[in-house]
């Protein structure tokens, strides 16, 4: 992946965001080796949420999110062929 395009990553402490507590304690008793092994942090539940993981991923905070959603239907559109259904390699190993 080329990285020239790519955000300053920054480093974020894990005290300076805060997890919901039911989450966590739903994948500690389903999940444990999940996490056992991830900093659980808190995003906006407001339908970007994953848009807002990514950029809390890539630049340390949540803020930036609209620009991974921009982006990810212009990947799909510009990459059709690669995210076709159709694909051999695109199938669940049951379904072959």
């Amino acid at each position: 992946m080329d990285k020239s395009h790519s955000p300053q990553s920054q480093h974020v402490a894990s005290e300076q965001l805060r997890a919901c507590d039911k989450a966590v304690a739903s994948l500690h008793r389903t999940q444990p080796s999940i996490s056992d092994n991830y900093v659980h942090v808190f995003v906006l539940g407001d339908g970007n949420c994953l848009f807002r993981s990514v950029s809390l991923f890539c630049n340390g905070n949540n803020a930036m999110h609209r620009t991974p959603r921009a982006r990810a239907p212009a990947q799909l559109l510009l990459h059709l062929d690669w995210h076709e259904q159709d694909r051999a390699d695109n199938k669940h190993p049951t379904t072959s």
